[in-house]
Formats: C-alpha cells, sequence, structure tokens
C-alpha cells in the first residue's frame, strides 16, 4: 500500500499544484503504473488470510498518503522550500522517534561493527542519498512527470530481493515471480514515457 504514493501524488498535484491539470494521457499513465505496482507486489496482500496482518498494510497505506502529501506540498511551495534542507530534518525525528521507542520498550540492542558499517552506508546511499536527491528534484521537475518515474521504485526495490535472495539462496525465485517483475518494468517503462508525452504536449501549447 506504501507503493501507491506515486499516482496519490500526481492525483493530489492535480488539484494543489498550479499549471497541473488533467489530460487523458496522464490519466492513462497512472492507471498503468498503479497496474503495475499492484502486479509486482500485490500477490501477497491477495492471499493474506490472517485479519490481524491487514494492519500493516493499514499502516502503510497511512505512509504512502503521508508521502504524497509532503510531496505535493514541496511541489506546490517550491520556490521557498528551496531554500530549506527538510530532508535532514525528517531523519532527526525519524532517528528521535526510533530511539525513544526503543527505550520505552527496552529493546535497544548493541550494534556490532558490520551493523554499523551498513547503518552508514544505507545512511550516505541508498536512504540519505536517496531522499536528498529526490527532495532536490521536487524543486525543479513536473511533480506529475517526477511521480510517474517514481513508481519505478517498488519494482526496482523488488527486483533487488529477488537478486539478493537468488544470491544468498535465501529464498526461492521462481520463473512466475520474474515473469511478473519484467512485465511490471515494462509498464512502468510505458507509463513514464506516455507521461513523458504529455508533458511535451503541455510545453508545446503552452508556447503557441
Amino acid at each position: 500500500m506504501n507503493h501507491m504514493w506515486p499516482a496519490l501524488t500526481v492525483l493530489l498535484s492535480l488539484v494543489i499544484v498550479p499549471g497541473e491539470r488533467f489530460t487523458p494521457l496522464l490519466g492513462l499513465s497512472v492507471i498503468i503504473s498503479v497496474a503495475a505496482i499492484s502486479l509486482a507486489n500485490g500477490r501477497d496482500m491477495l492471499h493474506t488470510t490472517d485479519k490481524l496482518s491487514v494492519m500493516p498494510y493499514l499502516l502503510g497505506g497511512m505512509a504512502g498518503i503521508c508521502w504524497a502529501i509532503y510531496c505535493t506540498l514541496m511541489a506546490r511551495w517550491r520556490n521557498w522550500v528551496h531554500h530549506y534542507a527538510t530532508s535532514p530534518i525528517g531523519f532527526l525525528m525519524t532517528g528521535a522517534v526510533a530511539a525513544c521507542i526503543a527505550l520505552w520498550r527496552s529493546e535497544w540492542q548493541p550494534l556490532t561493527p558490520p551493523m554499523i558499517g551498513v547503518i552508514i552506508f544505507t545512511a550516505l546511499g541508498p536512504w540519505g542519498g536517496g531522499y536528498m536527491l529526490w527532495e532536490l528534484a521536487l524543486h525543479r521537475a513536473p511533480i506529475s512527470t517526477l511521480s510517474l518515474m517514481g513508481a519505478a521504485t517498488p519494482i526496482l526495490s523488488t527486483i533487488w530481493l529477488l537478486i539478493a535472495f537468488a544470491a544468498t539462496s535465501a529464498a526461492p525465485v521462481t520463473r512466475e515471480q520474474v515473469f511478473t517483475l519484467t512485465a511490471a518494468a515494462a509498464m512502468i517503462s510505458l507509463a513514464v514515457i506516455l507521461g513523458r508525452i504529455n508533458l511535451m504536449q503541455k510545453n508545446i501549447e503552452r508556447h503557441k
């Protein structure tokens, strides 16, 4: 559910961000991206039988909504927010909340040197670097096109997980999974291309 934020961001931008408007091509792009994300990540949710296991999806959905609102507001007031680095503030708040929860639950575990290395790597690269680049892009790129590109995130993350599973033999990788992810990646690529065409058409109309 958390991975539905790209489509939510596009829909919110049509209402909140000046200059964004709905077109049939943009609508088709959103539908294709949602279908691709559902194809790549929806299998486990469809097979959920335990009522208690629905809660993570609800929390993930709430996280997706919050992130979509954040991205849309960043695009709405980009002339103001580009003077401030909001991502580091978010990182500090997240770390503080995690530390409070760990202390409250008395589950603070000592970190080994390899664990510290992994934390530093992910903080500088995939997490910290990725979020900072995304924030910089929100100040510059059209929000609708950028969000469609962001829809590739769940596809790529699932592909990397399968590669990790195959490399470590932690879990078997089936042909069905490979086919599903290949189809989802192709659909996301098509959605981004359609979004780009939509942006080009909008720019042509603007300069007439």
